[in-house]
């Protein structure tokens, strides 16, 4: 029976974390040029792919194989995505049992709705995984033990080999099920399609299509120029980053050339100012950083070659604040979290001027 794009639209937006439900309504999730790691559901190796157009229901993008490339389209109730790093942090966050001894003890952790993750303790770090999800942790978890008709894990269970668990409660999860909840994990850790791991299925709320994505974020950081320097001296450089440097007309930069590209370097010769000393430096709002569409030109190709970004200044506190907050409020809609931090003190003109070109470059490529 076909759906509705309504219908397809809230099937995709269910299995999202808050964070990317809020990118998928506004719409920069599916925008052009975007790029995503994708995955096949029947396990093949994991590739890249491109998003050329969203109507709404279709999603049309470019898929990388390594040797060539293909487009593919899928509806929206065939695709799945999640965000790896928020599933990291809840999984670090989340403190490890032994499985028996959290039996015995009855933590008060186990009296929530949530998600459980077992792991056989003599397993590497990719296999012998296993999801489930329960209204109520500890009386699940008690059944895997006294299962009549025991699967594979749970009589390794009853045989009492080791086994760590890891309980994630429902209501601190970014979500807005357990249910999606459970699948997020599912794929997180590969444990439905891994022949080493003990999930059957992708869980419920699992997509009906073949296909799976998994989303990677970039990352933005801001760093002083005794940090930048410190990590270029160290050897100690973050691979795969992209640098947005300020410094003032009358100083030299900080020079990345032993770590960087000549590509992967946007060098912005700026005093950090604010409206009221613009007339005093001889310049004007207009005249003042007006070369932001090229920042924002660089921050996009940043972006779509997955590269971590730098926003580095003097003292890591104004100029690359301004920068940083720009970024995270155009792609993720939290830059209120960088003027939130008493850490910073970010520079409002080059904040708003950046902002804006960054909207203003996503506005003419759709």
């Amino acid at each position: 029976m076909s759906i509705t794009k309504k219908e397809a639209a809230e099937i995709f937006a269910s299995r999202l974390n808050y964070k990317l439900k809020q990118d998928f309504t506004s719409g920069t999730f599916f925008q052009p040029g975007k790029k995503y790691d994708w995955e096949h559901a029947g396990g093949t190796c994991p590739q890249q792919i491109e998003i050329i157009s969203f109507d709404g229901n279709y999603v049309k993008f470019r898929r990388f194989d390594g040797i060539g490339d293909e487009i593919v389209t899928f509806t929206l109730d065939n695709l799945y995505l999640f965000d790896r790093n928020h599933l990291q942090t809840v999984y670090d966050n989340a403190k490890e049992f032994d499985y028996y001894s959290l039996l015995r003890e009855s933590h008060e952790i186990l009296n929530h709705q949530g998600v459980y993750i077992l792991h056989q303790s003599d397993a590497d770090a990719t296999s012998g995984y296993y999801v489930g999800k329960a209204t109520h942790l500890l009386d699940r978890l008690r059944q895997h033990y006294s299962a009549k008709y025991p699967n594979d894990m749970e009589k390794l269970l009853q045989n009492n080999h080791p086994f760590t668990v890891r309980c994630i409660p429902f209501r601190y999860s970014g979500y807005s099920s357990v249910e999606a909840l459970e699948t997020a994990f599912i794929a997180f850790f590969n444990s439905a399609r891994n022949p080493e791991c003990f999930n059957q299925n992708i869980g419920w709320h699992g997509p009906k299509g073949q296909y799976c994505s998994q989303l990677t974020d970039t990352e933005i950081f801001i760093y002083s120029r005794e940090q930048a320097e410190k990590l270029i001296q160290d050897g100690n450089f973050p691979q795969q980053t992209a640098v947005i440097t300020f410094y003032d007309p009358e100083d030299s930069h900080v020079d990345y050339s032993s770590c960087c590209g000549s590509d992967d370097v946007y060098y912005c010769q700026l005093d950090d100012l604010d409206p009221d000393t613009l007339k005093a430096h001889g310049t004007s709002l207009e005249q003042y950083f007006d070369y932001a569409d090229e920042v924002a030109e660089f921050i996009y190709d940043a972006f779509r070659s997955q590269k971590n970004i730098i926003c580095q200044c003097d003292y890591g506190q104004s100029r690359s604040a301004g920068c940083a907050a720009a970024i995270q409020e155009h792609f993720y809609h939290n830059g209120i979290d960088i003027f939130a931090d008493y850490r910073y003190y970010p520079n409002q003109l080059i904040y708003h001027k950046i902002f804006d070109a960054l909207e203003a470059y996503a506005s003419e490529s759709k």
